[in-house]
């Protein structure tokens, strides 16, 4: 990934748009578009609704690559 201010900012707006109402395919899709890989979109996804704690996230995504 990037810097943790850039992490947050990500984070920052995944919630926005989870607000909005957008899906979890797209906000996947749209993270994959800027380069971000499919299993560090969903551990992002899954910081961002309070699922994980940050390092729980850093983890698993540590995990699977």
């Amino acid at each position: 990934m990037v810097s943790n201010e850039k992490k947050a900012r990500v984070i920052d707006s995944i919630k926005k748009l989870t607000a909005l109402g957008v899906s979890e395919k797209e906000i996947i899709g749209n993270l994959t578009d800027v380069g971000i890989n499919v299993n560090e979109a969903k551990g992002l996804i899954s910081e961002a609704k309070g699922k994980f704690k940050p390092n729980e996230v850093e983890q698993k995504i540590d995990e699977k690559n």
